[in-house]
């Protein structure tokens, strides 16, 4: 059982209010998503055995040290969400994950191409991330990967846009993190709110969070990772994803239990 931090006095200043706002989000999260929280320290410790590996490739930047440079972006990105959450903030983790998607789409796309990877090195245009839109980016990883239609419009049209969404405030998703009714009352709040749809926010940002950091690590073995050592690393990695499988499958389980 988590004690509850002692609420502040009416005359409290905002500042009080979001650190207490902080210890009730952050030990409801803490309480709610220990099983994640252990998760993302095995995936971090497994990004780290591979962005190790650049040490067998010495010399000019290859496809290896761009993969492995996205890949300890990724994985600083899941560290960060956690940390976030940690202290209750939902909606700013979920816009880490944006950028989880992003990149894990552009190491997947680049692949162990090294035209690819020099084109990435030498990439100049500030308005625009390699290689371009990111539709078509994740249409061409998909296809590598055996996806499908589904697959690509899920990726895009639902999880990303849901994101962009709450990482650019629009209106329909500005009142998650910030607005709250309350019996008779409205409430905007400043700091983190405790709510369903905020939960449900925070559940969403570790889930996807962790699901960015495994796929990337596993387009970095695909591709990076020689036959010797290349079984033992899969195997690793499908034990991480059953344990994120599970772990999604009882948060369904309990979600729709409370509904």
């Amino acid at each position: 059982m988590t004690l509850l931090p002692e609420c502040p006095a009416d005359s409290a200043s905002t500042s009080e209010w979001v650190g207490y706002g902080e210890l009730r989000a952050g030990a409801m999260f803490g309480e709610e998503l220990s099983g994640y929280f252990a998760l993302s320290r095995d995936v971090i410790n497994a990004a780290g055995q591979l962005v190790e590996r650049v040490s067998d490739r010495p010399g000019e930047p290859k496809a290896i040290h761009v993969a492995a440079l996205l890949l300890a972006r990724i994985t600083t990105e899941l560290a960060a969400c956690v940390q976030l959450l940690r202290l209750g903030y939902a909606a700013q983790a979920i816009t880490l994950v944006g950028t989880m998607l992003e990149l894990t789409h552009v190491l997947a796309f680049m692949a162990d191409d090294e035209s690819r990877a020099a084109e990435w090195a030498a990439w100049d245009k500030p308005t625009r991330t390699y290689p371009g839109p990111l539709l078509e980016t994740i249409k061409a990883t998909s296809l590598a990967f055996g996806g499908n239609e589904d697959a690509v419009r899920r990726e895009y049209e639902i999880i990303y846009r849901q994101i962009c969404q709450i990482k650019h405030g629009n209106t329909l998703a500005l009142h998650l993190p910030n607005a709250a009714v309350l019996a008779d009352y409205h409430c905007i709040v400043i700091g983190p709110l405790i709510t369903n749809d905020f939960r449900r926010l925070g559940y969403a940002a570790i889930q996807w969070a962790i699901r960015y950091a495994i796929l990337a690590e596993t387009a970095f073995i695909r591709y990076h990772v020689t036959a010797e050592s290349w079984d033992a690393l899969y195997a690793q990695q499908t034990e991480l994803s059953e344990r994120h499988a599970a772990l999604t499958a009882q948060l369904a389980a309990r979600l729709s239990a409370k509904e």
